[in-house]
Order: structure tokens, then sequence, then C-alpha cells
């Protein structure tokens, strides 16, 4: 009877312990992102045909206590509230659709296929242990507070619109965490419905998202103005010896193409490209240089014109990034940049391609934010 009793007390702590490593485990939603999100779109009646996984996710996540999370270090926590958020943000979507109208209010507000039409969507009760009273807007609001948040948070928190935060293609996990966070930007920033310079009207387009989570990036203030002079400065100057360094081996190239000798089937004697200088032909075989196939000097000709057209591109780039870089009222136009969006100037200015930063520094474009589009982002709603 002993025996039974303590076989059955070490399979309860076994089956215990067995919970609480599956709370650490973000096997089972990376496998729900990688199975039903396609291009930052996800197929929502896919997941509630198949619950399963995130169900079992979500069961996973309820059961962490406090203790167990205080365990953890600070990235291990950063990943799990960001994969709760996600997690149950699919979860809501999913009881819920196809979504229906909501009140009169809603209806009179958003389209239909809107995730604003779900009734208190970002107050519901998440219901885990640790604390059940926590909701979706809680955990944003415990993410992106502090003096030293991180503002790429955002681009990591999908919302289920359109417009939003592009949702993972993966769970986070604390090992790869800064790679995955870099990569949300990246692919936020890079996709032009949602960041583009329009260079004829000199207009730069940023999603509203960005306008609605401008708290997030860092302000002016302390030496925020020094260290981001400092940083351009130390940008530019690198640009300066990569372009000095293009043009120095292009017009080597250009030299060299010219000192071949080419043959003119016209009168037997050799010409240098560019040069008038002749060679006899017969008097001296031995001092011949190799001839050169007149159709393939002609090849050559035009190689070397777009040898010669593409320095020339790179001299005036070089020019104008040598004069951007030693105009103090450039630099200082921009610091002041539109100044109630300038913690997202800044951002972008990190970000961005440096063709794209040359030309935020250059021209400094006027700031257009795009159109809010609140539908659920669901692949059969595609934009």
């Amino acid at each position: 009877m002993k025996q039974c009793i303590g076989s059955i007390t070490i399979l309860l702590l076994m089956f215990t312990i067995s919970r609480g490593s599956e709370s650490l485990n973000h096997v089972k939603l990376d496998s729900v992102l990688q199975l039903y999100v396609h291009d930052g779109l996800v197929d929502y009646e896919g997941i509630k045909v198949l619950p399963r996984l995130l169900d079992t996710y979500i069961r996973q996540v309820r059961s962490v206590s406090r203790t167990e999370l205080d365990d953890w270090s600070r990235n291990e926590q950063t990943a799990f509230w960001l994969n709760v958020y996600n997690a149950f943000v699919l979860k809501f979507a999913v009881r819920n659709y196809p979504i229906e109208w909501g009140n009169i209010w809603q209806q009179a507000r958003y389209p239909r296929n809107s995730i604003y039409q779900i009734s208190g969507f970002y107050k519901k009760r998440l219901n885990l242990q640790m604390e059940p009273w926590l909701n979706l807007k809680a955990v944003k609001q415990r993410l992106l507070s502090g003096a030293l948040v991180d503002p790429r948070m955002i681009f990591a928190l999908c919302d289920g619109t359109q417009s939003g935060a592009l949702i993972p293609t993966g769970a986070f996990i604390a090992e790869r965490l800064e790679t995955q966070l870099n990569l949300q930007v990246s692919r936020f920033l890079g996709d032009p419905s949602r960041v583009r310079i329009d260079t004829l009207k000199n207009e730069l387009h940023l999603s509203c998202f960005l306008q609605d989570n401008k708290d997030c990036f860092p302000q002016p203030g302390g030496n925020w103005d020094q260290d981001f002079a400092a940083d351009n400065s130390t940008e530019a100057n690198l640009g300066i010896e990569k372009l000095q360094a293009d043009i120095e081996r292009i017009t080597s190239e250009i030299a060299a193409m010219k000192a071949i000798p080419v043959a003119d089937s016209t009168n037997g004697t050799f010409h240098a490209v560019g040069e008038d200088s002749t060679l006899p032909d017969a008097s001296a075989d031995s001092l011949q240089p190799p001839k050169i196939e007149k159709r393939t000097a002609v090849q050559r000709e035009t190689l070397l014109r777009e040898k010669e057209s593409q320095l020339e591109a790179l001299q005036r780039k070089l020019a104008q990034r040598t004069k951007i870089a030693g105009n103090k009222n450039s630099l200082k136009r921009l610091i002041d940049y539109d100044r109630e969006y300038h913690g997202i100037i800044l951002f972008l200015m990190n970000y961005l391609s440096p063709a794209s930063r040359d030309y935020l520094r250059s021209f400094h474009p006027e700031i257009k934010f795009m159109s809010r589009d609140v539908r659920l982002n669901d692949t059969r709603h595609p934009q």
C-alpha cells in the first residue's frame, strides 16, 4: 500500500514538473505561426478547424506561476509576454471567427471584418494563474512602459489589423530575441505599404501605426542631439571613404582598359584607346602587343563608356555626401525636423537603407501618414 502511494506521489510530482517545463516551451505557438501565417496575414479559419495546437499553448501559459516567471531571465520573460499577447489575439479572433457585426456604435465606426467588432476585445481577461485579471491592454502597457522601453517591441505585438504590426512567422525565444526583434522591424519598414518615400513630391509616407505609437520612440533630451550628430557624422565619413575607394578602383580599371592597344584593320597600325601613338606592324614583330579583334575593341569601347558614366555618377554622389557631411545647418535641420515625430525620424535613421537616410538628410521630406486599415489581418481578406 505504501509502495502504491509512493508511486502515485512520484507520478503526480513528475506530472507537475512536466506541466511546469511545458510552460517554458513555445514550440506549439511556433508551429501555429509557421502553419497559419503567410505574408503577414493569418489563416484564422484554418486555426479554427484545427485549434488543438493553439489551445494547448494557451493552457500552458495559463498554468505559469509567478514564482516560475520570476526565476526566468529578462529575455525569457520578454519573449513570454510577447508570445502571450500574440497567442491571445489569435485565440480571441478565432473564437469569434468569422467576425460578425458588433453593437450599433461599432458598426458605425469599423468595417464588418474588424477585430474591433468584438466587444471589449483588448479588455477580456486572460485568466492567467499568476494574474487572472490581466488583459491584452495591460500586457502591452507592461511591455512598453518604463524609461528604457525598446521601441522594437511595438513591431512584435500584432493587434489583428491590416495596418498594425506584422504578426511574426515564429514564436519569440530568449536566445534569438535580438535577431527576431530586428527582423520584425525590417519586415515592417521594408514594406512599401507601410513606409515609402515619394521623391517626386518629396514626401515621406508612414504607416499610421508609427503615429499611434510615437511615444514609444526615443524623444529629444539630454545628449540626444549630440549623440545623433556624432552617429550621423561617423556614418557619413564611412560613406565618403567607400565612395573614394570605389572611384579609385574604377579609375584604375579605365586606365588599364585604355592602355591595351587595339588593331586598326585600315592601315595595319596599333592604337591605344584614347591615344594617337602608333607602332609599326612589320619591323618589330617581337615588340608588338597581342592583337585584339575589331569586334572585341567595339565591345570594349562600349564597356569603357559605361565605366566612365559610372565614375561620373560616383563623383557626383561623393560631392553630395561631402557637402552633407560638412553642412552643419543641414544636420541641424534634420535634428529639428518636425519635432512632434522626432523619435520616429531618429528610429528610421537607424534602420532605413543608407540611400534613404541620405535622402532624409538632404531633402527633409514632408511627413504624410497613411490611412488606418482596421480590417482583420485575414488571409481571406488581403490588402
